[in-house]
């Protein structure tokens, strides 16, 4: 690689391949290599004058050389654009594919199932529980931390029971109360409830 421009000015140095030439080991002339492809050596003294005496001796083939690498330059970057294009239609389409063939298999176990019971899960009532359940849910996402409904907290804990339960259980709901700031009350009601609510179905 050359480390010296010879105080050739940017006109004349596009024509010679920087990357590929070099400096001789007798370090008393170069070899430069241009764009054409030619290879000749030069003189470390004169050697300015003598590279613009041959770029303009070859200057219409030189220049004809850096048109042929613009245009392979060019047609490369269509070819690119063009593979990229087909790339990103092919996954298109397979997405759609496989989207079209995602919601058909969707569509399918939907009218498999019966319409009575269709009907009983989609109540008003049940719409509703599933608002609520789904915005509780994602408060808990947002947040890392389970949410139990203010409802659960409004209950009145007016009477007082004994329950015999494992005590690594209870001292693991005990550390889990004061870590999200609820009472072992508000749990205990919540658990107890959603799971009556849920041996109901």
């Amino acid at each position: 690689m050359l480390n010296s421009t010879f105080g050739l000015n940017k006109d004349y140095l596009k024509f010679i391949d920087k990357e590929n030439s070099f400096q001789n080991e007798n370090e008393d002339s170069y070899t430069l290599i241009f764009v054409s492809g030619a290879k000749e050596v030069f003189k470390k003294t004169g050697i300015k004058k003598a590279v613009i005496n041959y770029i303009e001796l070859y200057k219409e083939n030189l220049e004809l050389s850096i048109q042929k690498i613009e245009n392979v330059s060019n047609q490369s970057e269509r070819l690119q654009a063009t593979n990229k294009e087909e790339i990103d239609k092919n996954v298109s389409n397979q997405s759609q594919i496989f989207q079209a063939d995602k919601n058909n298999n969707a569509l399918e176990f939907f009218n498999s199932i019966p319409v009575e019971r269709l009907k009983r899960l989609f109540t008003l009532e049940n719409i509703d529980f599933l608002e609520k359940f789904i915005e509780t849910q994602r408060v808990a996402v947002i947040t890392g931390e389970p949410v139990i409904p203010d409802f659960y907290r409004k209950l009145s804990n007016n009477k007082s029971v004994s329950i015999r339960m494992n005590e690594d259980i209870y001292n693991r709901l005990k550390k889990h109360s004061i870590d999200i700031g609820e009472t072992v009350a508000t749990i205990t009601n919540y658990l107890f409830d959603m799971y009556l609510k849920e041996i109901k179905k």
